[in-house]
Protein backbone atom coordinates (compact mmCIF):
# COMPACT_ATOMS: atom_id res chain seq x y z
CA UNK A 1 0.00 0.00 0.00
CA UNK A 2 1.28 3.48 -0.93
CA UNK A 3 -0.08 6.44 1.10
CA UNK A 4 0.14 9.96 -0.35
CA UNK A 5 2.33 12.78 1.00
CA UNK A 6 0.15 15.08 3.13
CA UNK A 7 1.90 18.28 2.01
CA UNK A 8 -0.44 18.40 -1.01
CA UNK A 9 2.49 19.27 -3.30
CA UNK A 10 4.71 16.19 -3.60
CA UNK A 11 3.63 13.61 -6.16
CA UNK A 12 4.34 9.90 -5.80
CA UNK A 13 7.70 8.58 -7.00
CA UNK A 14 8.18 5.41 -4.95
CA UNK A 15 9.18 1.86 -5.90
CA UNK A 16 8.17 -1.50 -4.45
CA UNK A 17 10.99 -3.78 -5.66
CA UNK A 18 10.99 -7.58 -6.00
CA UNK A 19 14.30 -9.40 -6.70
CA UNK A 20 13.92 -12.61 -8.72
CA UNK A 21 16.14 -15.00 -10.69
CA UNK A 22 15.15 -15.28 -14.36
CA UNK A 23 16.31 -17.10 -17.50
CA UNK A 24 17.59 -15.11 -20.47
CA UNK A 25 15.40 -15.11 -23.58
CA UNK A 26 12.38 -16.47 -21.70
CA UNK A 27 9.17 -14.43 -21.77
CA UNK A 28 7.66 -13.85 -18.31
CA UNK A 29 4.15 -12.69 -17.56
CA UNK A 30 3.88 -10.12 -14.74
CA UNK A 31 0.50 -9.48 -13.13
CA UNK A 32 -0.37 -7.16 -10.26
CA UNK A 33 -3.72 -6.76 -8.56
CA UNK A 34 -4.30 -3.12 -7.69
CA UNK A 35 -6.97 -0.66 -6.59
CA UNK A 36 -7.35 3.02 -5.73
CA UNK A 37 -9.40 4.51 -2.92
CA UNK A 38 -11.73 6.98 -4.73
CA UNK A 39 -8.82 9.17 -5.90
CA UNK A 40 -7.09 8.88 -9.32
CA UNK A 41 -3.94 7.00 -8.36
CA UNK A 42 -1.41 5.96 -10.97
CA UNK A 43 1.29 3.28 -11.19
CA UNK A 44 3.54 1.47 -13.65
CA UNK A 45 5.56 -1.76 -13.49
CA UNK A 46 9.21 -1.57 -14.54
CA UNK A 47 12.11 -4.03 -14.60
CA UNK A 48 15.89 -4.04 -14.82
CA UNK A 49 19.15 -5.51 -13.58
CA UNK A 50 19.64 -2.98 -10.75
CA UNK A 51 17.24 -2.01 -7.92
CA UNK A 52 17.52 1.72 -8.70
CA UNK A 53 15.32 4.20 -10.52
CA UNK A 54 17.92 4.43 -13.32
CA UNK A 55 18.41 0.67 -13.44
CA UNK A 56 14.68 -0.11 -13.73
CA UNK A 57 14.53 1.13 -17.31
CA UNK A 58 12.28 -1.46 -18.98
CA UNK A 59 8.54 -0.79 -18.91
CA UNK A 60 6.51 -3.95 -18.25
CA UNK A 61 3.12 -2.31 -17.62
CA UNK A 62 2.70 1.29 -18.73
CA UNK A 63 1.33 4.03 -16.49
CA UNK A 64 -2.10 2.91 -15.36
CA UNK A 65 -4.95 4.41 -13.33
CA UNK A 66 -6.50 1.47 -11.44
CA UNK A 67 -10.18 1.10 -10.65
CA UNK A 68 -11.73 1.44 -7.19
CA UNK A 69 -12.38 -2.30 -7.18
CA UNK A 70 -9.32 -4.62 -7.18
CA UNK A 71 -8.42 -5.76 -10.70
CA UNK A 72 -5.52 -7.54 -12.45
CA UNK A 73 -3.09 -5.65 -14.70
CA UNK A 74 -0.70 -7.67 -16.86
CA UNK A 75 2.47 -7.11 -18.89
CA UNK A 76 5.43 -9.13 -20.17
CA UNK A 77 9.20 -9.04 -19.63
CA UNK A 78 11.95 -10.93 -21.49
CA UNK A 79 15.43 -10.66 -19.87
CA UNK A 80 18.45 -10.72 -22.17
CA UNK A 81 20.55 -13.11 -20.07
CA UNK A 82 20.29 -15.42 -17.04
CA UNK A 83 20.61 -13.61 -13.74
CA UNK A 84 19.00 -11.69 -10.91
CA UNK A 85 16.52 -9.07 -12.04
CA UNK A 86 14.33 -6.58 -10.23
CA UNK A 87 10.67 -6.03 -11.00
CA UNK A 88 9.18 -2.94 -9.39
CA UNK A 89 5.76 -1.36 -8.94
CA UNK A 90 6.34 2.36 -9.35
CA UNK A 91 3.76 4.65 -7.74
CA UNK A 92 3.44 7.76 -9.94
CA UNK A 93 0.23 9.36 -8.62
CA UNK A 94 0.00 13.17 -8.75
CA UNK A 95 0.11 15.17 -5.52
CA UNK A 96 -2.72 15.25 -2.99
CA UNK A 97 -4.24 11.84 -3.73
CA UNK A 98 -4.92 9.08 -1.17
CA UNK A 99 -4.00 5.35 -1.22
CA UNK A 100 -2.79 2.92 -3.88
CA UNK A 101 -3.14 -0.75 -2.88
CA UNK A 102 -1.25 -3.71 -4.38
CA UNK A 103 -2.86 -6.94 -3.22
CA UNK A 104 -1.31 -10.00 -4.89
CA UNK A 105 1.86 -11.60 -6.25
CA UNK A 106 2.02 -13.88 -9.31
CA UNK A 107 4.08 -17.03 -9.86
CA UNK A 108 4.75 -18.16 -13.46
CA UNK A 109 6.35 -21.50 -14.35
CA UNK A 110 6.61 -24.23 -16.98
CA UNK A 111 4.94 -27.54 -16.15
CA UNK A 112 7.22 -30.63 -16.29
CA UNK A 113 7.31 -32.62 -19.52
CA UNK A 114 9.42 -35.60 -18.35
CA UNK A 115 9.07 -38.16 -15.57
CA UNK A 116 11.76 -38.73 -12.92
CA UNK A 117 13.07 -41.54 -15.15
CA UNK A 118 13.36 -39.21 -18.15
CA UNK A 119 10.33 -40.52 -20.06
CA UNK A 120 7.88 -38.14 -21.73
CA UNK A 121 4.69 -37.56 -19.78
CA UNK A 122 1.66 -38.54 -21.83
CA UNK A 123 -1.18 -37.51 -19.53
CA UNK A 124 -2.06 -34.31 -17.72
CA UNK A 125 -0.57 -33.67 -14.28
CA UNK A 126 -1.50 -31.93 -11.04
CA UNK A 127 0.80 -29.12 -9.88
CA UNK A 128 0.94 -28.37 -6.16
CA UNK A 129 2.08 -24.87 -5.13
CA UNK A 130 3.66 -24.51 -1.70
CA UNK A 131 4.22 -21.22 0.08
CA UNK A 132 6.54 -21.39 3.09
CA UNK A 133 6.16 -25.20 3.10
CA UNK A 134 2.36 -25.14 3.12
CA UNK A 135 0.27 -26.31 0.16
CA UNK A 136 -1.85 -23.35 -0.92
CA UNK A 137 -3.13 -24.47 -4.32
CA UNK A 138 -3.46 -27.51 -6.61
CA UNK A 139 -3.66 -26.82 -10.34
CA UNK A 140 -5.53 -29.72 -11.94
CA UNK A 141 -5.29 -31.19 -15.46
CA UNK A 142 -2.14 -29.29 -16.41
CA UNK A 143 -0.73 -30.14 -19.84
CA UNK A 144 2.95 -31.26 -19.56
CA UNK A 145 5.36 -28.56 -20.77
CA UNK A 146 2.74 -25.80 -20.73
CA UNK A 147 3.25 -22.31 -19.29
CA UNK A 148 1.29 -21.80 -16.07
CA UNK A 149 0.54 -18.73 -13.93
CA UNK A 150 -0.70 -18.58 -10.36
CA UNK A 151 -1.56 -15.41 -8.45
CA UNK A 152 -1.06 -15.54 -4.70
CA UNK A 153 -2.84 -13.13 -2.37
CA UNK A 154 -0.05 -12.64 0.15
CA UNK A 155 -1.16 -11.53 3.63
CA UNK A 156 1.44 -8.78 4.19
CA UNK A 157 4.80 -7.29 3.28
CA UNK A 158 7.50 -9.90 3.88
CA UNK A 159 9.49 -12.76 2.37
CA UNK A 160 7.70 -15.75 0.84
CA UNK A 161 9.25 -19.09 -0.23
CA UNK A 162 7.65 -21.00 -3.10
CA UNK A 163 8.15 -24.59 -4.28
CA UNK A 164 6.26 -26.75 -6.76
CA UNK A 165 5.49 -30.45 -6.96
CA UNK A 166 3.91 -32.47 -9.78
CA UNK A 167 1.91 -35.68 -9.59
CA UNK A 168 -0.13 -37.97 -11.83
CA UNK A 169 -1.66 -41.44 -11.68
CA UNK A 170 1.84 -42.99 -11.45
CA UNK A 171 2.76 -41.05 -8.30
CA UNK A 172 4.34 -37.87 -7.04
CA UNK A 173 7.47 -36.20 -8.42
CA UNK A 174 10.29 -34.39 -6.65
CA UNK A 175 9.74 -30.99 -5.09
CA UNK A 176 11.39 -28.18 -7.04
CA UNK A 177 14.14 -25.93 -5.75
CA UNK A 178 12.91 -23.09 -3.57
CA UNK A 179 12.34 -19.61 -5.00
CA UNK A 180 12.06 -16.67 -2.61
CA UNK A 181 9.94 -13.64 -3.44
CA UNK A 182 10.33 -10.65 -1.14
CA UNK A 183 7.62 -8.01 -0.87
CA UNK A 184 9.09 -4.93 0.76
CA UNK A 185 8.74 -1.15 0.90
CA UNK A 186 11.31 1.67 0.50
CA UNK A 187 12.28 3.23 3.84
CA UNK A 188 13.72 6.58 4.91
CA UNK A 189 17.07 7.16 6.59
CA UNK A 190 18.40 6.87 9.24
CA UNK A 191 18.11 3.15 8.54
CA UNK A 192 19.18 0.72 11.25
CA UNK A 193 19.02 -3.08 11.18
CA UNK A 194 18.97 -4.62 14.65
CA UNK A 195 19.58 -8.38 14.69
CA UNK A 196 18.13 -8.85 18.17
CA UNK A 197 15.49 -11.20 16.75
CA UNK A 198 14.94 -13.37 13.70
CA UNK A 199 12.40 -10.97 12.19
CA UNK A 200 15.26 -8.65 11.16
CA UNK A 201 15.98 -10.89 8.18
CA UNK A 202 12.39 -10.67 6.93
CA UNK A 203 13.02 -7.26 5.37
CA UNK A 204 16.43 -8.15 3.90
CA UNK A 205 17.20 -10.05 0.71
CA UNK A 206 19.75 -12.88 0.61
CA UNK A 207 21.51 -13.74 -2.66
CA UNK A 208 23.42 -17.03 -2.79
CA UNK A 209 25.37 -15.88 -5.85
CA UNK A 210 27.48 -19.04 -6.21
CA UNK A 211 24.45 -21.29 -5.57
CA UNK A 212 26.31 -23.55 -3.13
CA UNK A 213 23.54 -23.59 -0.52
CA UNK A 214 25.72 -21.88 2.10
CA UNK A 215 24.68 -18.28 2.60
CA UNK A 216 23.57 -15.66 5.11
CA UNK A 217 21.42 -16.83 8.01
CA UNK A 218 20.32 -15.69 11.45
CA UNK A 219 22.18 -16.90 14.56
CA UNK A 220 19.82 -16.57 17.56
CA UNK A 221 22.56 -17.39 20.07
CA UNK A 222 24.81 -14.49 19.09
CA UNK A 223 21.94 -12.39 17.69
CA UNK A 224 23.77 -11.72 14.43
CA UNK A 225 23.43 -12.35 10.71
CA UNK A 226 26.25 -14.72 9.78
CA UNK A 227 27.78 -16.34 6.72
CA UNK A 228 29.22 -19.86 7.18
CA UNK A 229 31.98 -20.96 4.83
CA UNK A 230 31.77 -23.73 2.26
CA UNK A 231 34.60 -26.29 2.07
CA UNK A 232 34.80 -26.04 -1.74
CA UNK A 233 33.60 -22.57 -2.73
CA UNK A 234 34.79 -19.06 -2.05
CA UNK A 235 32.16 -16.87 -0.43
CA UNK A 236 30.03 -14.93 -2.92
CA UNK A 237 26.86 -14.09 -1.01
CA UNK A 238 24.96 -10.86 -0.56
CA UNK A 239 22.86 -9.57 2.33
CA UNK A 240 20.80 -6.78 0.77
CA UNK A 241 19.06 -3.97 2.63
CA UNK A 242 15.55 -2.74 1.99
CA UNK A 243 15.28 -0.09 -0.75
CA UNK A 244 16.24 3.29 0.73
CA UNK A 245 14.88 6.73 -0.08
CA UNK A 246 18.00 8.84 -0.71
CA UNK A 247 18.57 12.39 -1.96
CA UNK A 248 20.81 12.96 -4.96
CA UNK A 249 24.08 14.70 -4.10
CA UNK A 250 23.80 14.01 -0.34
CA UNK A 251 26.58 12.18 1.47
CA UNK A 252 25.48 9.25 3.63
CA UNK A 253 27.47 7.37 6.27
CA UNK A 254 27.26 3.58 6.05
CA UNK A 255 28.62 1.64 9.01
CA UNK A 256 28.39 -1.90 10.30
CA UNK A 257 29.72 -3.98 13.16
CA UNK A 258 31.50 -7.17 12.02
CA UNK A 259 33.81 -9.88 13.35
CA UNK A 260 35.44 -13.18 12.42
CA UNK A 261 34.44 -16.12 14.57
CA UNK A 262 37.99 -17.45 14.75
CA UNK A 263 41.41 -15.76 14.76
CA UNK A 264 42.78 -18.65 12.73
CA UNK A 265 40.41 -17.96 9.80
CA UNK A 266 40.73 -14.87 7.64
CA UNK A 267 37.32 -13.61 6.55
CA UNK A 268 36.71 -10.84 4.02
CA UNK A 269 33.73 -8.67 3.12
CA UNK A 270 32.88 -5.56 1.17
CA UNK A 271 29.96 -3.14 1.16
CA UNK A 272 28.55 -2.46 -2.31
CA UNK A 273 25.92 -0.22 -3.86
CA UNK A 274 24.47 0.08 -7.38
CA UNK A 275 26.90 1.32 -10.01
CA UNK A 276 25.46 4.83 -10.12
CA UNK A 277 26.29 5.37 -6.41
CA UNK A 278 29.74 6.08 -4.99
CA UNK A 279 31.06 4.48 -1.80
CA UNK A 280 34.18 5.81 -0.06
Amino acid sequence: MYVYNEDGVTGADDYLVLPITLKGGKKYEVTVNAAQWNYPEKFEVVAGSEPTAAGLATTVIGKTIPKNEPADYTGFFTPEADGIYYIAIHATSPADQYILSILKTTVTFTAPSLSIGGDELTGNVTIGILRDGELIKNLENVVPGSEQTFTDEVPAVGSYRYRLTASNAAGKGRVTAEVTVKVTMPVDVPYVVDFSDFDALDNLSVIDNNADGRTWEYDPTSEVAKYCYDMDNTGDDYLVSQPLNLTAGSKYVVSLNAASFSESCVERFEVAAPANYRLR
